[in-house]
């Protein structure tokens, strides 16, 4: 009997790591979807993105064939090849996929992307909608193809960003929306009345891999853009500048716009009142509430200041 009810079931293999691929997985129903097996990162090789620094995090009491690997090898191509799974999920994965991945399944191979396809396609696109001060974003449920992101759209619902959100707090709430949507477009698949939008590829936009010194402040743009880059770097690599030759990190701040700061540097540390440590940009003040001195513990601004009273007279470079 339970044999003749997973026959009956699309046979599923999902790829994913981390909390935005947990989320998803843990959606997954599993009335109609017979998961053969599950595709992760190995602990080895583990991405400097806090996200996706820990294992799936499964709900189910069932049993999963879990594969965690550091790369595709020839031994791991045999596998999914032998379990011929009717269809690929990948949702937060963060390997490329080689392309014989996408002949193994019958229905396909259909990918989780954090932004309205064509726009921002590549690997930071819940960051660069935060960075580029974007108001509406939005996540993309897509056929996979050889081509980066340029698969048939299946599924796309437009978000507003709430202005406080960090990248971690927008990455969840598209998630979210794919995750619940995502049963009901996979079975539209299965029952061939799916609508597939083609790409428009001319309005194709493009995001670029984070680096560890894209956190570093420039004290020279703008208030609201370092703002920016505070909330959209907040998982990896975080905010930081320099303070005697040592890493500071921004764990916590706001910006004020404020005109007619004279006789100022930009980046010179002006007071502590009780907003936070002021520090002056082009354009107005970034307030610090907490912050964090290479390999120091994290403290608020007044216990920060109180234990070095020089720093009030300095510059952050």
């Amino acid at each position: 009997m339970t044999s003749n009810i997973l026959q009956n079931k699309i046979k599923v293999l999902f790829m994913g790591t981390g909390l935005y691929g947990s989320l998803v997985f843990n959606e997954l129903d599993t009335n109609f979807f017979n998961i053969i097996g599950i595709v992760t990162k190995s602990q080895s090789k583990i991405s400097r993105n806090p996200n996706l620094n820990n294992e799936l995090n499964i709900k189910s009491n069932n049993h999963f064939n879990i594969y965690r690997i550091n790369k595709f090898t020839d031994e791991i191509k045999l596998k999914l090849t032998q379990l011929n799974p009717s269809i690929i999920i990948v949702a937060s994965f963060g390997l490329i996929l080689p392309d014989y991945i996408l002949n193994i399944p019958k229905l396909g191979v259909i990918n989780i992307h954090p932004s309205l396809l064509p726009k921002l396609r590549g690997p930071s696109p819940i960051s660069s909608a935060i960075l580029d001060g974007s108001q509406i974003t939005g996540v993309s449920i897509i056929k996979m193809v050889k081509e980066l992101d340029a698969g048939p759209i299946l599924f796309q619902q437009k978000f507003k960003i709430n202005s406080q959100f960090n990248s971690e707090q927008l990455g969840l709430e598209l998630f979210r929306i794919a995750a619940k949507n995502l049963n009901q477009t996979v079975k539209k698949i299965v029952d061939k009345s799916i609508l597939q939008i083609s790409q428009n590829h001319s309005l194709a936009t493009y995001t670029k891999m984070i680096k560890k010194n894209d956190g570093l402040i420039n004290w020279l743009d703008s208030g609201e853009l370092i703002i920016r880059k505070f909330k959209a770097y907040s998982q990896w690599p975080g905010l930081y500048t320099h303070w005697n030759n040592k890493r500071l990190i921004i764990k916590e701040a706001e910006f004020q716009k404020k005109e007619n700061i004279i006789f100022k540097k930009n980046g010179q540390i002006l007071e502590l009142n009780n907003q936070g440590i002021a520090v002056k940009t082009i354009d107005g003040l970034i307030y610090i509430k907490s912050l964090q001195l290479e390999g120091g513990k994290i403290m608020d601004a007044s216990l920060f200041v109180n234990g070095r009273p020089s720093f009030l007279s300095s510059n952050l470079n």
